[in-house]
Order: structure tokens, then C-alpha cells, then sequence
């Protein structure tokens, strides 16, 4: 369990990994910790459906704030490309930042 009292942040293109979710959320139910999580809009499938296999309630998850974006895209002549989200980091109150090329899947 993470040693941490004010915040956490997890900005992810994917995230599926059900123990470390299961941390964090722990964290944001028993100790109140509010968690703010930025996903790429394409990996939000992977992560409903990992959510579900948990069986979480609204009380578990009331302190987790999930928001999904995309990547910038880029207009060409035969149509769009959509871009996706590249960056993986995970912030600990505000002060001690983990990224790397890991996915939490």
C-alpha cells in the first residue's frame, strides 16, 4: 500500500492492472484520499470492464474522479488520424512523480 495522505494522480493510455487499482482504490475508500485519473479515450473500454469485473459499489469509488481524453490529431487529405494518448506517469501528493514506458495492464 502506497505511504500517502493528500493526492493521487494517474494520467495512462491504458489501465487494467485489477491489483493496483485495488490499492487505489482502498486509498481513496478507507483513508479518504481523493485520486483524479486522466485516460486515453480508447483504453476507457478496457478500464469499464475491469471496473466491472471488481464489483465495485459508489462508496468504494466515491473519492476516484476519472476523466478520458484523446491524443491531438491530424487532418490529411484522405481524413483524420486520431492520436492517442502517449503519456504514463502516476504523481503522489503532489511531490513524488513515477513514469516510465510501464502500463498498468
Amino acid at each position: 500500500m502506497l505511504p500517502l495522505k493528500k493526492i493521487i494522480a494517474i494520467v495512462m493510455d491504458q489501465f487494467t492492472d485489477k491489483d493496483i487499482f485495488q490499492d487505489i482504490v482502498d486509498a481513496a475508500y478507507k483513508r479518504r484520499i481523493p485520486v483524479y485519473m486522466i485516460l486515453d479515450e480508447e483504453g476507457s473500454i478496457l478500464f469499464l470492464e475491469m471496473c466491472k469485473c471488481m464489483d465495485l459499489n459508489d462508496f468504494h469509488i466515491r473519492n476516484i474522479r476519472v476523466r478520458c481524453v484523446t491524443g491531438v490529431g491530424f487532418y490529411m487529405p484522405s481524413g483524420k488520424i486520431q492520436g492517442n494518448l502517449a503519456s504514463r506517469f502516476l504523481m503522489v501528493d503532489g511531490e513524488k512523480v513515477l513514469t516510465g514506458s510501464y502500463r498498468y495492464i
